[in-house]
């Protein structure tokens, strides 16, 4: 589902660039670079005598003696940027080359299994690095990041990589101190409640009025979980839970402690679905909204899942059920 909601993304957002030439991102080989129609139409009303090649973005070569899929993969973490041209600030508008060449680097970096987070890491610092050649162009790939790994819809979000990326904006001359300021924030907000820290407390009010907080909640497990009670992807994951073996067992042990959190203002319809959320879990919402209003978590998405231990550190942050699931049950087995 997830590599299908991935697909459909990048198909919508890239449908209205207009009819590419073949496609030069594929499979880690350089071939017929992709050309840009705005590129084209420029050379076409250049004068007679004066010819310019069409933009495109070309792959580096591959050194022959890698054949290996994930030492190529590697390779092309630190060489992809090697052929283009950071100070030519014509490429920021032609969203079907650059853009699309940004897209395919990022799918690059989450393959996990063959690219681990320093290297990650390095290759994005390599990619900020050239786009300091411009100012402009240096803006406009920290968008890139901002829009791919930290937005909320983006299938490709990760708070890990992006904060890497706000390090080095904080460091780069290229920003106004208004931009730096935004950086900072974001920066602070998402260095709260990272795997392997305490999370955040915060008090949580019942149906009956009492409040209780988060750290007087005993389990040996908590699974937050943020919700609305008008969002389908909010009911989907509740029904996912609702639907594991594993975790309705734990639930029902008591091992595992599930608090359904509304964080909004609108009590209302909090109310009205609140008999919706099984009644094995602890369902509440933030009477003062002081988790959003001091920006406790980082709800930029909703629903979001995060698995704490008795301790109240944090396990998973903005994790899904399957991922909840895997974590538990390796745990159990070394038990």
């Amino acid at each position: 589902m997830k590599k299908l909601a991935l697909l459909v993304f990048l198909f919508l957002l890239l449908s209205c660039s207009g009819k590419k030439g073949n496609d030069s991102l594929q499979d880690g080989r350089q071939t017929s670079p992709v050309h840009s129609r705005k590129a084209s139409q420029n050379v076409e009303n250049r004068p007679a005598g004066r010819t310019e090649a069409p933009k495109s973005f070309t792959m580096p070569e591959i050194p022959p003696m890698l054949v290996e899929s994930g030492s190529r993969t590697l390779y092309l973490l630190n060489h992809f940027w090697d052929n283009f041209d950071f100070s030519d600030t014509s490429y920021i508008g032609l969203k079907e080359i650059t853009e699309r060449a940004f897209i395919h680097y990022a799918q690059m970096l989450s393959q996990r299994d063959v690219v681990p987070y320093d290297k990650a890491v390095e290759g994005m610092l390599i990619m900020l690095n050239k786009a300091q050649a411009d100012s402009s162009m240096y803006r406009y790939f920290t968008g890139l990041c901002k829009k791919y790994f930290y937005r909320g819809n983006s299938p490709m979000m990760n708070d890990e990589y992006y904060i890497p990326v706000l390090e080095h904006m904080l460091q780069s001359p290229h920003l106004a101190p208004a931009s730096k300021k935004a950086a900072e924030l974001d920066l602070k907000r998402l260095k709260r409640n990272l795997p392997g820290q305490s999370a955040e407390n915060f008090d949580y009010t019942l149906h009956s009025g009492k409040t209780q907080t988060l750290y007087q909640l005993k389990a040996e497990y908590i699974l937050l979980f943020f919700n609305n009670p008008d969002c389908p992807a909010c009911k989907e994951v509740q029904e996912q839970i609702s639907a594991s073996p594993l975790l309705s067992k734990l639930i029902q042990k008591g091992s595992i402690k599930v608090l359904a959190l509304y964080p909004d203002s609108d009590l209302a319809a909090w109310d009205k679905h609140r008999e919706q959320i099984p009644s094995a879990w602890i369902n509440a919402y933030d009477k003062d909204q002081r988790i959003t209003l001091d920006e406790l978590y980082d709800l930029k998405a909703i629903p979001m899942l995060y698995l704490l231990d008795g301790q109240k550190k944090v396990l998973i942050r903005d994790g899904k059920v399957k991922q909840v699931e895997q974590l538990l049950s390796a745990i159990i087995q070394q038990e």
